[in-house]
């Protein structure tokens, strides 16, 4: 507590409606009593006495004063004969002057627009509501009692430390000081040129209240003022350079104008003690690091005005909690530049008008969610997007962790990268068109990347789902996730299923593709594990990556005679299937499209086929003479038709025990035996020449390696990396000898 010389305080206040001013008044007495003298002046008679006189009075008191508080009470001016334009001569005397802190009080039920002219309120730009909407500093309990706040007590207290011999602000202001574009000022604390505040003494601490008058604020202009706490910049300055308040290590609090338009790079990059920040309310453009490393920053007000807001803007305010906005609207419009932009990838909190923000509404109109628009916002719990919405972009939902509902209106035509990232705990999403209309979307492959309950037009998609005749293709990831979902029935009109169709529904045991059908997109029914059988119909040319993956319980699939590809891993881990036909008309086969398959017994390639054949359960490349899958029942053909076991050709046939290898074969490509973990033993002959990257790799019962040719040879075979992971066998046995491996 300030013990020095008491602080002169001018309370203002009028109309005495539920005794509100009277209370406050004497709540601030008791509590300032000890570091404050009153001013006392009274307007009882002064009708009597003259307007001028009662104006040369209410300055004389002013001039006096330190601190000049109103007391904003309902019924502002009942029982008040002079009106406002006291009030208006009292605002504008303690805003011209530059040692007078003018401290708004708002009490219980006051209302600016009802009390206060035009005139008062073009005093503060027009807009008093917003000059006054975070100063509370005493609180209402009931009629008639109030309470004081420590923040009062401490900002007084420190306007008295200022007044002492390091006085910043009786340094930096006088009212003689006629500042403008052209003035060129030197103080002991502050130098200004040309109108612009190019330097301040680093000696200077405490409070800095900038002179009114000063349109400008130059970069570096308080870089390395390491004392100064608190910052005041007048609603006459227009912008804030770039590098300004860099490194003020001290700097708790700022109050930035209403007139201050930008705000530059880096400005208070590292001000480590910085808590709060008053953004003024004609602020456009906040430049890149403006706020950076400010680790102490705890919440900050964005205005309406806000258009752009740099990149890195806020990176480093790990500290940063809460964010404010007044206006949805004006919040989707502004530019974020970077990823580290938006101020909600550090906040936890929204706050919408003054409330924090749990269920957000999108305003109808709105017709685009910009990037990383409510990135990290952990508050929110459920959104609502209308059908005005359009796009969503990227990112601009990501790490909403507590995110568990999306309403999605029919308008959306594009969802961004990561626009609702697994990062969320999203476990529902309602669409309020149509099947029809869900159906022709293709953006929804960014949320249905998830379990989570779908909705369509407020009904729950569960047990069978009818396709609407005329619906052309079963958009990526339409169904992605529904495991209420048992059958579906698909109309001859659509022509192709895309990727992630049905991924993950694992409720669904049966469905009926019609001949329509030309395509079978990435993995679009993957995961389906009771999903029994399929059949393929001879429209069908290709087979997607992964398209049956993990289907454990399908025993039997038919492909039909038109299918010319079937993609990679297309039916991997489909652990029941035991038996395959490949139709004459299949020309690409992918790696591991029958990978990890352990109850297959079968391969049979049709008849005619101009590009594979099969032989002792194997399938082989006819030109290359590679043999590209095989299963448990498998013998390599002696006949000198396999050269090569190509790539994941025996990938995870986990009941395949042994395996002897013609010595027509020269190489072994990468992964050929991968994870045949019951393989005990394996013969090598010496016609191959090399061994590919984890050939043998988790073989974990091999014990036994054989080479049929010397240990000279042995060592000349190209071998992979890994060639042996996680294999038991420590030696291979040659003809002459044995070499450790």
């Amino acid at each position: 507590m300030y013990k020095g010389k008491k602080c002169n305080i001018f309370i203002c206040y009028r109309g005495r409606k539920d005794g509100q001013g009277d209370a406050a008044a004497a709540c601030l007495y008791k509590g300032l009593n000890e570091i404050a003298e009153f001013k006392p002046f009274y307007a009882d008679g002064i009708l009597v006495a003259g307007v001028d006189n009662f104006k040369n009075a209410s300055r004389q008191v002013l001039e006096e004063t330190k601190v000049f508080i109103l007391l904003l009470t309902p019924g502002f001016f009942d029982e008040c004969s002079h009106r406002d334009d006291m009030v208006k001569d009292e605002i504008q005397t303690a805003l011209n002057n530059a040692r007078i802190r003018f401290i708004p009080i708002v009490l219980p039920g006051f209302d600016a627009k009802r009390e206060f002219t035009k005139e008062v309120s073009d005093l503060f730009e027009g807009n008093f509501e917003d000059r006054i909407e975070h100063v509370s500093p005493i609180e209402w309990h009931d009629p008639g009692r109030f309470e004081i706040k420590d923040q009062l007590v401490r900002m007084i207290s420190r306007i008295l430390d200022d007044c002492d011999e390091d006085n910043a602000v009786a340094q930096a202001a006088s009212d003689d000081m006629a500042i403008g574009k052209g003035a060129d000022i030197k103080t002991a604390y502050l130098t200004i040129k040309n109108g612009v505040l190019t330097e301040c003494n680093r000696k200077v601490k405490g409070e800095l209240i900038i002179p009114h008058g000063v349109p400008s604020i130059g970069a570096h202009a308080f870089d390395g003022c390491t004392s100064l706490t608190s910052v005041i910049i007048p609603d006459s300055v227009t912008d804030i350079g770039d590098i300004a308040f860099q490194g003020c290590t001290s700097l708790a609090s700022v109050t930035i104008g209403n007139g201050v338009t930008s705000i530059g790079v880096g400005a208070f990059w590292g001000c480590k003690s910085l808590t709060s920040v008053a953004i003024g309310k004609s602020v456009t453009s906040i430049g890149n690091a403006a706020f950076g490393y400010c680790t102490s920053l705890t919440s900050v007000a964005i205005p309406n005005s806000v258009k752009s807001i740099g990149k890195a803007a806020f990176y480093g305010c790990d500290s940063l909690k809460s964010v404010y906005i007044t206006d949805i609207k004006k919040w989707l419009a502004i530019d974020f530049s970077d990823e580290f932009v938006n101020p909600l990838y550090y906040a936890k909190n929204l706050y919408l008008n003054g409330e924090l923000v749990t269920d957000l509404v999108i305003p109808d109109g709105v017709k685009s969610i910009g990037r990383k628009a409510f990135c990290g916002c952990d508050s929110l719990t459920s959104v609502t997007i209308p059908n005005s919405v359009t796009s969503i972009k990227d990112y601009a939902f990501d790490g909403c962790d507590s995110l568990t509902s999306v309403t999605i209106g029919s308008g959306v035509t594009s969802i961004g990268i990561s626009a609702f990232s697994d990062r969320t705990g999203l476990t529902s999403l309602h669409y309020t068109g149509d099947m029809a209309s869900w159906l022709e979307k293709t953006w929804h492959d960014k949320i249905m990347s998830r379990d989570l309950v779908l909705y369509i037009d407020g009904n729950k998609v569960e047990g069978e789902v009818v396709i609407p005749d005329g619906t052309v293709a079963i958009r990526a990831d339409a169904f992605s996730g529904q495991t209420s979902l048992t059958s579906i029935v698909i109309p001859n009109s659509v022509t192709s299923i895309e990727d992630y169709a049905f991924r993950g529904c694992n409720s669904l045991t049966s469905v009926t593709i019609p001949n329509s059908v030309t395509s079978i997109g990435i993995s679009a029914f993957s995961g389906c594990t009771s999903l029994v059988s399929v059949t393929i119909p001879d429209g069908v040319t290709s087979i997607g990556y992964g398209a049956f993956w993990g289907c454990t319980s399908l025993t039997s699939v038919i492909i039909g005679n038109g299918v010319t590809s079937i993609g990679g891993a297309a039916f991997r881990d489909c652990t029941s299937l035991t038996s395959i036909i490949i139709p004459g008309s299949v020309t690409s086969i992918g790696d591991q499209a029958f990978g990890y398959c352990p109850s297959l017994e079968t391969l049979t390639v049709a008849p005619g086929n101009p590009k594979y054949h099969s032989a002792g359960n194997c399938v082989i490349e006819t030109a290359t003479s590679t043999l590209i899958q095989g299963c448990n029942n498998s013998v390599i053909p002696s006949d000198g038709s396999v050269t090569s076991i190509g790539d994941y050709a025996f990938r995870g046939c986990t009941y395949l025990t042994s395996i002897t290898i013609p010595d027509s074969v020269t190489s072994i490509e990468d992964s050929a035996f991968r994870g045949c973990n019951s393989l005990t033993s394996v013969t090598i002959p010496n016609s191959v020449t090399s061994i590919g990257s984890c050939a043998f790799a988790y073989c974990d019962s091999l014990t036994s390696v054989t080479f049929e040719g010397t240990m000279a040879e042995w060592n000349s075979v190209d071998k992979g990396s890994s060639w042996k992971y996680n294999c038991p066998f420590t030696e291979v046995v040659c003809s002459d000898g044995v070499v450790a491996v």
